[in-house]
């Protein structure tokens, strides 16, 4: 079953847009576990935006004081 989130009454709303922030939910009757709320993983792209790591030439050349090790 697929359901709008506008359908769903504001209470509940809030609460789910706690999932996007990692939390879980979990609805019980009196003291018994009956389901679980779980958002989705959201990947976050390596580097965060494009072009906004750069790797400079060089950058894993050998340091001159560590030459000593190699």
């Amino acid at each position: 079953m697929t359901i709008q989130l506008r359908e769903l009454p504001p209470t509940l709303i809030g609460l789910l847009k706690n999932l996007q922030y990692g939390e879980e939910i979990i609805i019980q009757d009196d003291q018994n576990p009956i389901a679980k709320l779980q958002g989705f993983a959201k990947l976050r792209p390596l580097g965060g935006e494009e072009n906004v790591l750069k790797i400079l030439e060089g950058f894993d050349d050998p340091l001159p004081e560590f030459i000593d090790y190699q």
